[in-house]
């Protein structure tokens, strides 16, 4: 009688727990606004809106020339950069694919005692002048383009002189050159190129990271399109030790992690705020190549390896988990003194995920579905009912078969780490 109950009771938390991931799994994406007003040169954080469990942040800004937008641990933060108003849209994509949309009317002011101080020991600029690439507004490349109707409108960039030098001096080091760098990465698997500003400069909203290569286009129906997207996020990892609580500020600069929409050579641009004038540091070109590509050569060349055409399509389904348990560990972690698991990515291990080698359940799910695709296989993700875990399900001849290639956790656990910064 006792083991009945006891069963009974596991049964009904288990269905319960099902509901509720149910639920929360078809919960509608929602979409919120904000007004944000700050000051020209200030830094404002705005602290999360959205739950802590998500995959993906994305943040844009509709006129960089206004502010700028980077991602932080505990929300956004926003810096005005010149009097005006601009628009910053934040996607939130969970685990489960949901998408909730994040709007922030932002009102950029003058700031009257920058203006004043600037007004009153500003000298004669030589008129020789040259042209810099601006840190221009970033939105969805997925946007449709009509371009029957579509007009390019040229946009003011800033200048610096040709005389003017920065107060500071400024280095940029790549601290994952041992990881290929990409473009075009994947949502579904961030990564970027982590970059070490150094420099003595103590104020960071005097400093500008600019992508290189943006191209925009206004269309008369109101929108942008870019064709190569430039964002910086704030990092989190374990082996940089921090000075700040924006992660940011490190011993001798700052560290960030860039990406780019498209592959190719970056011209990556460091650049200091004098007096009004914005400029140049240092510039560094950075190759990347193209995402899509190598990844599609990646899944080419392991079909090849373990699958061939004796096998049925079970076999090299099972022979793809296989390889994956066997080459892959989980997402890097250690435990704090209560036992909580706290994520442990290092700056130095930050890539792409067929060379970093460490995954969780969602990152095997995907390549499990990109597996069957190639194979010509219906195939979907599906919710465990506990964890947030996730497996991927395969159709093969009207049946649906399990393919769970998600390593144990204890083979991401590590217990002690070197600080390169």
């Amino acid at each position: 009688m006792k083991r009945w109950r006891v069963g009974k009771v596991l049964l009904l938390t288990m269905v319960s727990l099902l509901l509720l991931s149910v639920a929360e799994k078809n919960a509608a994406a929602k979409t919120e606004t904000k007004a944000v007003t700050i000051q020209e040169g200030k830094i404002k954080t705005v602290k999360s809106l959205w739950p802590g469990s998500v995959k993906k942040y994305r943040a844009k800004c509709s006129d960089k020339r206004i502010a700028s937008v980077r991602m932080k641990r505990i929300g956004i933060q926003i810096k005005g950069k010149k009097a005006g108003k601009a628009k910053i849209t934040v996607k939130v994509i969970n685990r489960k694919k949901q998408v909730n949309t994040y709007k922030f009317k932002v009102t950029v002011k003058v700031n009257k005692k920058n203006s004043s101080n600037a007004a009153s020991t500003s000298t004669p600029k030589p008129t020789t002048e040259v042209t810099m690439k601006p840190a221009m507004p970033v939105f969805p490349t997925g946007t449709p383009s009509p371009r029957p109707t579509s007009v390019v409108t040229p946009t003011p960039e800033p200048t610096a002189t040709l005389e003017a030098k920065p107060k500071y001096s400024y280095e940029v080091e790549v601290l994952n050159d041992e990881m290929t760098q990409y473009g075009n990465i994947s949502w579904m698997y961030p990564t970027g190129t982590v970059i070490y500003i150094k420099t003595e400069n103590p104020d960071l909203s005097t400093i500008d990271i600019w992508g290189g290569t943006e191209k925009y286009e206004y269309h008369e129906e109101g929108y942008y399109t870019v064709t190569d997207g430039f964002t910086v996020y704030s990092t989190n990892y374990v082996d940089i030790n921090y000075l700040d609580e924006d992660r940011e500020k490190v011993a001798g600069g700052y560290v960030f992690m860039c990406t780019w929409n498209t592959p190719g050579i970056k011209n990556l641009t460091i650049a200091e705020k004098v007096g009004e004038e914005w400029v140049i540091g240092v510039t560094k070109n950075i190759l990347l190549k193209d995402y899509d590509k190598e990844v599609n050569a990646w899944y080419e060349n392991v079909l090849n390896e373990v699958t061939n055409a004796e096998m049925t399509d079970y076999e090299k389904m099972d022979a793809l988990k296989s390889y994956v348990l066997n080459h892959f560990m989980y997402l890097c972690y250690y435990e704090d003194t209560d036992g909580n698991w706290l994520g442990a990515n290092s700056a130095v291990n930050e890539g792409v995920f067929w060379e970093n080698r460490h995954i969780d359940c969602i990152g095997a799910t995907i390549i499990m579905c990109h597996f069957a695709e190639k194979l010509g296989l219906e195939a979907e993700w599906t919710y465990a009912g506990y964890l947030n875990h996730h497996y991927a399900t395969v159709y093969i001849d009207g049946d649906g078969y399990e393919f769970d290639a998600c390593p144990m956790p204890n083979t991401g656990r590590i217990k002690e780490w070197e600080y390169i910064i």
